[in-house]
């Protein structure tokens, strides 16, 4: 509930990039909130933010620690670079606020096993932005599963072909030691086949090479979940391909089958054509954002989905173990 000299919730947004943008155009829509920091260790991106979408300028800070000095700041919302997230979380729990963070959560399993104990200790709201949750034909896809349209689900698939490799060889992700791909794009669909299907994975077994960029990191993952039901699920993160930037989706049960392929979707039922339409596209607005500020303002419990939130990341940093060892890897459970 919010609580405080006003009926505002105040917003802090760590990170004034693309994404900070995004997540800043995402909160002003919400009567709601009122943005209290723009944070970034450049202080021009921060005042330029600040100047497009009239924030005062003294509400640009450079240090996230500058957050902590206003009890006022109930949400903080992180949209900086992959590795520097979980200790901006970690903060923001401690501080006792809500925290809404681009993935992933975290970086290492270290990072993890302690973000894990605070938020457990903290139990403050706690989700990380996975958008293809908001894509309709996927929300429909959801409801078809839990009905049972598609039988018993006994595979399902998922490519993401990121399509921006110099974002890769000249952004700021190549300046991260040993940048995981599975961290940084595939974890998306790694979330969608979960989500869709209410399973996580036992284990995971997974390969990738890097014959796409001069750096030492693999741009092309692929692996192979095996989950308790004996569904099978495959996620490949290729970062090197010369495509658009694309979701491929398949999903193949036992009365049913859905294909997207980045161009169409098309639905069977018993061998016959159900549904085609368009290739699923992400909105541009962090919309998983109105719900979260709904449900900080309405005190609702956000636990199951941050418990989900955290096995997710915790399955991809399974992935990543399975890569470097070249053996099958236990996907960690939450105690």
């Amino acid at each position: 509930m919010v609580t405080g000299l006003t009926d505002k919730l105040g917003v802090a947004i760590i990170g004034c990039g693309e994404m900070g943008e995004k997540h800043l155009q995402a909160y002003l829509k919400e009567p709601r909130c009122e943005i209290r920091w723009l944070c970034d260790m450049d202080l021009a991106k921060a005042l330029i933010l600040a100047y497009t979408y009239g924030v005062p300028a003294d509400r640009c800070v450079t240090e996230a620690g500058r957050i902590s000095e206003s009890p006022e700041t109930h949400i903080v919302s992180i949209a900086t670079y992959d590795n520097a997230h979980a200790i901006q979380v970690i903060a923001a729990l401690l501080r006792g606020q809500a925290v809404f963070c681009e993935k992933p959560l975290v970086y290492s399993q270290e990072e993890w096993d302690v973000l894990y104990r605070t938020w457990r200790d903290t139990k403050r709201p706690l989700v990380s932005h996975f958008p293809l949750r908001t894509v309709p034909a996927f929300t429909q896809l959801r409801k078809q599963i839990q009905r049972g349209a598609f039988g018993d689900i006994f595979a399902v698939e998922g490519t993401y072909l990121w399509g921006r490799l110099y974002k890769l060889t000249d952004g700021w992700r190549r300046e991260i030691l040993n940048y995981s791909v599975m961290l940084g794009g595939g974890i998306h669909l790694v979330d969608l086949l979960c989500w869709l299907t209410g399973q996580y994975p036992e284990t995971v077994t997974a390969s990738g090479n890097g014959f796409c960029t001069a750096l030492s990191v693999n741009d092309y993952v692929t692996a192979t979940f095996q989950f308790p039901s004996g569904m099978i699920g495959g996620v490949t993160c290729n970062f090197g391909a010369w495509h658009s930037h694309a979701h491929h989706v398949h999903v193949w049960g036992t009365k049913g089958t859905f294909l997207s392929d980045g161009t169409m979707v098309t639905s069977y039922d018993d061998g016959k054509l159900g549904l085609r339409g368009e290739s699923p596209r992400i909105p541009e607005e962090p919309l998983l954002i109105h719900a979260f500020v709904q449900a900080v303002a309405e005190g609702k419990d956000l636990s199951k989905q941050t418990e989900h939130d955290l096995r997710i990341v915790a399955v991809c940093l399974a992935a990543d173990e399975a890569v470097a060892t070249g053996a099958s890897v236990p996907c960690l459970e939450l105690l």
